[in-house]
């Protein structure tokens, strides 16, 4: 009876632990982010910075916008392929453009 009672308080203290850890949980190796104007966003893993902005600063689209660039080209002079995503469009251009290479249309 002894090491029945110890063997269950044992599995409680692990079970608590291991839940109180969030190690029992899947969804702990996966975060939502939320993000909001003026916010500056970072991948590093794909080479990726995000800035999203209230509106856009050539007034060519409505509302607010993400511009998104590879942050390791430091050149001033390369143009970086970019992108620009919009509530009506997902805008991309390659490197060295200076031209929107490719615009996609999105329905609401």
């Amino acid at each position: 009876m002894k090491i029945a009672l110890t063997a269950l308080v044992t599995a409680a203290v692990c079970f608590a632990f291991t839940a109180a850890t969030g190690l029992a949980s899947h969804s702990s190796q996966k975060a939502t982010v939320v993000v909001r104007i003026g916010d500056y966003v970072k991948i590093p893993a794909l080479d990726l910075a995000c800035l999203y902005q209230p509106k856009d600063p050539d007034k060519k689209e409505q509302g607010p916008i993400m511009y998104c660039n590879r942050p390791s080209d430091t050149n001033p002079d390369d143009k970086a392929a970019s992108l620009l995503i919009s509530k009506s469009h997902f805008k991309v251009s390659a490197t060295g453009a200076s031209t929107w290479t490719a615009t996609i249309w999105r329905h609401p």
